[in-house]
């Protein structure tokens, strides 16, 4: 059974998450002679495992067919498990997991050590804003049980320290509009960017708008212009995309090629986010019929309506 909630992000939760087989290979890789991989930052400290080449792509077609139907999300038939151990005095700080262009986009954790009590510690705990000082909702790590949720902007959360091995499995699913192999396109677009190969028709508001707009507003500009430029549009699509983006981050307003723009360079500076791709979707479809903006729209998720 599947619990949504919507506080203080949404997230879902899930009683006997995993079908028995899978449960127990999960449970024999920690006995298993595999590689161990300390992650430790400022935030973050466990034990990782990558597992993933160990799951049959059957059952991972199937926990991805699952997470699609949840989540109602787009998602790629690409999966990444990974077991993950919590020794005592290990714990996660309050942070968001919000994805960096090419990373994953939701999250499925399953808790795999039975017989836990509330003295173990490592309770999941979820917080309405990065300081952590308060919590609206705790998950304890009970045995098979899920917690999933699409990671974005505003999902903190936080595992308090465990005062024994906390044993979970985790599930990391991709968005078609999120790829890796958009990520190295656009990373490769970006470094392209010569900004001092911007057509002289729009000096003069380059110019009025470094004396009179934030420098961030004007680099956000210049590199919606540069994108514009490597595309193959004129001038005059130039100095649109250009105004645009004085104007707004996402300018919804604009026309297609200059919204695409806007979120390649939103891709690249910001993060991936869900409800802004869901919103460009539309734009996507269009410019599907655009020569020049084709094979990037198919790599935007354009070929999957929202």
């Amino acid at each position: 059974m599947v619990q949504h909630s919507t506080e203080p992000f949404p997230h879902f939760t899930a009683q006997a998450a995993l079908p028995r087989v899978l449960l127990a290979e999960l449970e024999a890789l920690f006995a298993a002679p595999i590689t161990w991989d300390l992650h430790q930052d400022a935030f973050y400290r466990a034990w990782l495992s990558d597992v993933s080449d160990r799951i049959a792509p059957a059952m991972q077609a199937a926990l991805i067919a699952r997470m699609r139907t949840i989540t109602g999300l787009p998602l790629i038939d690409k999966l990444q498990v990974t077991v993950q151990r919590m020794e005592p005095g290990q714990y996660a700080k309050p942070h968001t997991d919000r994805p960096l262009v090419g990373y994953e986009v939701a999250r499925l954790i399953v808790q795999l050590r039975p017989g836990w009590q509330p003295s173990d510690g490592g309770a999941l705990h979820l917080h309405p804003d990065s300081a952590g000082t308060e919590t609206v909702i705790r998950r304890p790590p009970r045995y098979n049980t899920g917690f999933g949720f699409v990671m974005g902007l505003r999902s903190f959360h936080s595992v308090q320290p465990t005062t024994v091995t906390r044993r979970t499995a985790v599930f990391n699913f991709w968005h078609v509009g999120n790829t890796e192999a958009l990520a190295l396109q656009i990373r490769s677009m970006i470094a392209a960017i010569r900004f001092d190969r911007l057509p002289t028709a729009l000096d003069k508001l380059i110019t009025e708008a470094e004396q009179h707009h934030p420098e961030e507003d004007s680099f956000r500009a210049g590199c919606i212009a540069a994108l514009l430029q490597q595309w193959g549009y004129p001038d005059a699509v130039l100095a649109e995309g250009y105004q645009a983006g004085l104007d707004s981050e996402e300018c919804e307003d604009s026309t297609d090629p200059v919204q695409i723009a806007a979120w390649v360079q939103w891709l690249q500076h910001e993060r991936f986010d869900v409800k802004r791709w869901s919103a460009l979707a539309p734009v996507l479809s269009r410019a599907r019929r655009d020569p020049r903006l084709e094979d990037l729209v198919v790599l935007l998720g354009g070929a999957t309506e929202a």
